[in-house]
């Protein structure tokens, strides 16, 4: 029988506008203007659906056409959207950005959803969610409350967790929430929320000692922290194996976000039961 996958996060509204010449602050810029979908987890579930996992999307959206397209998208690549939530005002954010004529960023703004409908949701059918689905793939950065009711009450049905933050702005009150999940994926901003270090300046065999012990320390089964250009570290804990690999080019994806797609394919080949050493490396 195939396990069921739930996938908890965000939806976004992604706006990226291209000045046409050189972009000036004190005139009209004349251009074009890209609307797509986003947002952690809209992602890391259109991401499954490409790699033919299947899999529930849990969040909110807009309560109108955007709303509308962004279900039908996903639908497209084999995503159930049966608990997408319709909210009438702030069920998706918005990330507006501006990008000049060589593909760099000259400025961004971001719309968080509104996360307090998503948290009621979660507060009522997190027990539901928890006794119908396996396993649960977690966008850990949407509020510590979320996490600590989908999380135990998965972790109390005995399911899989595997956990994913790219944005953490704060540390949690306590590590309770890690203890025995499957996989947990960190970037460089969130992995120093997490283990309480300065890991910008720490060497690489000091991450690794440093992830090594927060795993070991809170039972997590493995832990990978993406490293901004430097690499991946990842260490096994059912295997006890640790390791570094360089940063690279990589293979070419038709998948979306750089870190989502890590998580993506580590979640879904890890659910097919390869070592955490195979799993991170970007091969299909």
């Amino acid at each position: 029988m195939s396990l069921k996958i739930a996938v908890v996060g965000s939806s976004f509204l992604d706006f990226k506008g291209y000045p046409e010449g050189e972009f000036n602050l004190k005139k009209n810029n004349y251009g074009v203007v890209d609307v797509d979908f986003g947002g952690v987890g809209r992602n890391i579930a259109e991401n499954l659906g490409k790699l033919s996992v299947p899999a529930s999307f849990i969040s909110t959206i807009d309560n109108n056409s955007f709303g509308v397209n962004l279900k039908e998208q996903l639908e497209e690549s084999g995503i159930d959207t049966t608990y997408l939530l319709p909210i009438n005002s702030g069920g998706m954010g918005r990330w507006i950005s501006l990008i000049d004529k060589n593909g760099d960023l000259i400025s961004t703004l971001t719309q968080q959803p509104d996360i307090s409908y998503l948290e009621k949701y979660i507060e009522k059918y997190g027990e539901k969610f928890a006794k119908e689905f396996d396993v649960l793939l977690l966008e850990l950065d949407l509020s510590e409350k979320i996490s600590k009711k989908i999380i135990s009450s998965f972790k109390k049905n005995k399911r899989k967790i595997f956990i994913y933050s790219a944005n953490m702005e704060k540390s949690y009150s306590d590590n309770l929430i890690f203890e025995d999940v499957e996989c947990l994926v960190l970037n460089e901003k969130s992995a120093e929320k997490v283990l309480l270090c300065d890991i910008a300046n720490m060497e690489i065999h000091q991450i690794q000692k440093t992830l090594k012990e927060f795993i070991q320390n809170n039972s997590i089964k493995r832990g990978i922290i993406t490293l901004y250009k430097r690499g991946t570290v990842f260490y096994d804990n059912v295997l006890n194996q640790s390791s570094f690999i360089e940063e690279s080019e990589g293979g070419s994806f038709n998948l979306v976000g750089e870190g989502e797609m890590l998580f993506s394919m580590v979640s879904a080949k890890l659910l097919k039961d390869f070592p955490l050493k195979d799993a991170v490396r970007m091969e299909n």
